[in-house]
C-alpha cells in the first residue's frame, strides 16, 4: 500500500462524521461513487452523510441505499446568522432564553451595525473529514459548497475523480483520467484499501452501483473513453451480480409522457452550422412550464438524439431552468476534436469528448447566440477555415438542400396521385364477393348516415333520351358495419407494409366513419 493510500486510511480511522459529496446536477456516476462510500464507511463503523445541491433525478430512483441522501442542508438543524458592521470596535453579544425562545442581543460597543443586512441560513456544522467524488473542482459542488465554504477549509479534503480536468483540490487526490468513470476509479481504490475483504464487500448492490457509474459515463459503452479496462471491469461486476437490464431500462427505457414532449421540443428546434460542424438545440423555461418536465428529464438528449446528426463534430444543448439559470451539455462526436477548452471558457469542465458548464444571469437567447459564436471561432481555427472555403462550404451544402426538396416535392406529386386514385377507388362501388350484403332497403331519413353519404352511382340506364340518374340510396349503419367488417377481415390477411394494405385501410376508415 502506497503513503497516499496510508494516509487516508489513517484519515478514514481517526474521522467520527464525514461528508460525501458530489457536483450540482449530480448524475449516475457521482451518485452512485456518494452511495457506495455511504456503505463502506457504514460496515467500517462510521458515521457519514451525503449532501446533493439539487434534488435527484427520477432515472435513479432504482439505486439501492438512495434514501441516505439528503438534499440541500440535509438533517442539520444549525443556523449561521451573518450581521454585517462597520468600525473598529468589537459588538458584544448577549443571549437570553425564555418561554422556548431565544433571544440574541447585539450590543454595538462602538460599531454600526448593519441591521438590513442580517441574514440566516442552514449550517452544516462540522465535520472531521470531506470526500468529494466526480467533480473537477469545489465550485461545482454548487450550494453546499458555496453557501458553506468554511467547512471545506476546516476539514480535511480527499479527492476521488476522473477527470482530465480535475484541479487537484484535496488534501489527498486519486485522480485517473484514464478511467472512464469515478467508480473505476472507486473500484481499484477499494480493492486496494481492502484487499481479500473487498470481495465481501461487493455485494448484487453494490456491483449494481459501480456498473450503474460506468453506463452512464460511457453513454452505455458508447463513447470514446470506452476503454477495454471498462469493458473488462463490467465483465466483472455483471458476474458479481450487478442488475444490468434494470440499469438500462431505468435509465435509457423508461420516459414519461412530459419526457417524450420535452425531447419533441428538443428535435423541433434543431439547428445546423455545416461549415463549422455544429449541431444544437435549446430547451427555454417555458418549454419546461408547457410540457410539464424538469430539466432533469433533459439528460440522455445529447447522446440519444443529438450525437446521431450526420456531418457534425460538435452537439450540444442548451437549457435554461425555471430558476433562470442556463446549463449547456456538450459532447464531440470525433477523437480529433477537444471540447474541454470550451468547456472551461465559460468556467466548465469535464472531458475532451464530454464536457459542460452553467451560468445564470444571463439573457437567456443571447447566452446562446453567445456560445454558439465562441465555438464557431474555435471551428474556425481548428479547421482552419478561410472566407472562400466558408462560401464553399454554404453554397455546397445549399444545393444539397435545394436538392433534397426537389426529390421531396416529386415524392409528395407522386403521393398525391396516389391518393387521388384512392379516393376515386373509394368512392367505387366496394367490390366484396363474400360475403354480399342485401340489397340496401328504403330507407327513412332517421336510419341514414348522413344525407350526402350516398353510396356512388350505378351506370345509368341508356335510353333515348337519357334520363338523369336515380340518386344512389344513402348507405345504412347496417350496411356501412358490414363493409368495414369485410375489409378489416381483409386486412388481417395483408401485409401492413404494402401499398394494397394502406387503400385498403381507406376503405375500411371510409365505412367504420359511417357506422358512428
Amino acid at each position: 500500500m502506497n503513503e497516499q493510500l496510508q494516509n487516508f486510511q489513517r484519515l478514514i480511522e481517526v474521522s467520527n462524521n464525514i461528508l460525501l459529496v458530489s457536483h450540482k446536477k449530480i448524475d449516475g456516476d457521482g451518485l452512485s461513487s456518494v452511495l457506495i462510500f455511504h456503505e463502506y464507511l457504514k460496515k467500517k463503523g462510521k458515521t457519514s452523510q451525503i449532501l446533493s445541491s439539487d434534488p435527484l433525478a427520477e432515472v435513479y430512483n432504482f439505486l439501492p441505499g438512495l434514501d441516505a441522501v439528503k438534499i440541500g442542508g440535509g438533517d442539520s438543524q444549525d443556523v449561521l446568522m451573518t450581521v454585517p458592521f462597520e468600525g473598529e470596535g468589537v459588538p458584544k453579544v448577549e443571549t437570553r432564553i425564555a418561554n422556548n425562545t431565544l433571544q440574541i442581543m447585539l450590543h454595538a460597543g462602538g460599531v454600526i451595525l448593519k441591521k438590513e443586512d442580517i441574514k440566516t441560513e442552514d449550517f452544516l456544522g462540522t465535520y472531521d473529514l470531506i470526500i468529494v467524488f466526480d467533480s473537477g473542482d469545489l465550485e461545482h459542488l454548487g450550494d453546499i459548497y458555496e453557501k458553506n465554504t468554511n467547512i471545506f477549509y476546516d476539514a480535511p479534503v480527499v479527492n476521488i475523480d476522473h477527470h482530465i480536468s480535475n484541479v487537484g483540490f484535496g488534501k489527498l487526490n486519486f485522480v485517473d483520467v484514464t478511467a472512464a468513470s469515478t467508480t473505476q476509479v472507486l473500484y481499484s481504490l477499494l480493492q486496494d484499501l481492502e484487499g481479500e475483504a473487498f470481495k465481501d464487500f461487493l455485494t448484487e448492490d453494490m456491483a449494481t452501483l459501480f456498473l450503474t457509474g460506468l453506463i452512464v459515463d460511457t453513454g452505455s459503452f458508447q463513447h470514446t473513453n470506452t476503454s477495454p479496462k471498462a469493458l473488462e471491469l463490467a465483465a466483472d461486476l455483471i458476474e458479481a451480480g450487478a442488475r444490468q437490464q434494470e440499469i438500462i431500462q431505468s435509465i435509457y427505457k423508461t420516459k414519461k409522457l412530459s419526457t417524450l414532449k420535452l425531447w419533441g421540443k428538443v428535435l423541433s428546434r434543431i439547428e445546423e452550422d455545416p461549415v463549422h460542424k455544429i449541431v444544437w438545440s435549446t430547451i427555454s423555461k417555458s418549454d419546461l412550464q408547457e410540457t410539464g418536465s424538469t430539466i432533469d428529464e433533459a439528460e440522455g438528449v445529447v447522446d440519444d438524439l443529438l450525437t446521431n446528426a450526420p456531418g457534425a463534430e460538435i452537439v450540444l444543448l442548451i437549457k435554461e431552468s425555471l430558476d433562470d439559470k442556463i446549463y449547456v451539455s456538450m459532447r464531440a462526436t470525433s477523437p480529433s476534436v477537444n471540447i474541454l477548452p470550451i468547456a472551461q471558457h465559460f468556467g466548465g469542465g469535464g472531458h475532451s469528448q464530454a464536457a459542460g458548464f452553467s451560468q445564470k444571469g444571463h439573457n437567456f437567447h443571447l447566452f446562446v447566440a453567445k456560445v454558439i459564436e465562441f465555438i464557431e471561432k474555435y471551428q474556425t481555427e481548428r479547421l482552419q477555415l478561410s472566407d472562400e472555403m466558408k462560401e464553399s462550404i454554404r453554397s455546397d451544402h445549399k444545393q444539397a438542400i435545394e436538392e433534397r426538396q426537389e426529390v421531396v416535392e416529386q415524392e409528395v406529386e407522386a403521393l398525391e396521385g396516389e391518393s387521388m386514385d384512392i379516393l376515386a377507388e373509394i368512392t367505387a362501388p366496394p367490390h366484396i364477393s363474400e360475403p354480399t350484403p342485401e340489397p340496401a332497403p328504403i330507407v327513412e331519413e332517421s336510419n341514414t348516415v348522413g344525407a350526402q353519404q350516398l353510396v356512388p352511382e350505378p351506370e345509368p340506364i341508356v335510353e333515348e333520351p337519357t334520363p338523369e340518374p336515380e340518386p344512389a340510396p344513402a348507405v345504412t349503419k347496417k350496411q356501412a358495419a358490414e363493409y368495414a367488417e369485410y375489409y378489416i377481415k381483409q386486412m388481417s390477411t395483408m401485409d401492413p407494409a404494402t401499398p394494397e394494405y394502406a387503400k385498403i385501410y381507406q376503405y375500411y376508415e371510409y365505412y367504420n366513419n359511417m357506422t358512428k
